[in-house]
């Protein structure tokens, strides 16, 4: 179950990408590389779906009662898709 705890990791920095991406609608990022900020779009939309498989797998650990994510790991991506789905449902990104 290591591959969880890499996934997860990775799944957290996309996660990020994502809310720099939801945020860089109302900011000016004219001053900033085009592949960079392409870059940064591509791992925000790739973090939806990842953070569903996510949070499907780490609900499946906790019913095991298997301790395989650090807790901060795990909440802070449970809240990322919260936000997410709210994003997506509210404002139709």
């Amino acid at each position: 179950m290591r591959w969880l705890l890499f996934i997860s990791r990775i799944g957290l920095l996309c996660n990020i990408c994502y809310a720099f991406s939801v945020f860089a609608r109302y900011i000016n990022l004219k001053s900033l590389h085009q592949d960079v900020v392409a870059t940064i779009v591509v791992l925000g939309v790739v973090s939806i779906l990842l953070n569903i498989v996510l949070n499907i797998f780490w609900l499946f650990t906790l019913i095991k009662k298997q301790k395989v994510l650090p807790l901060f790991l795990g909440l802070s991506n449970f809240i990322f898709l919260i936000f997410q789905l709210l994003n997506i449902l509210l404002f139709q990104l």
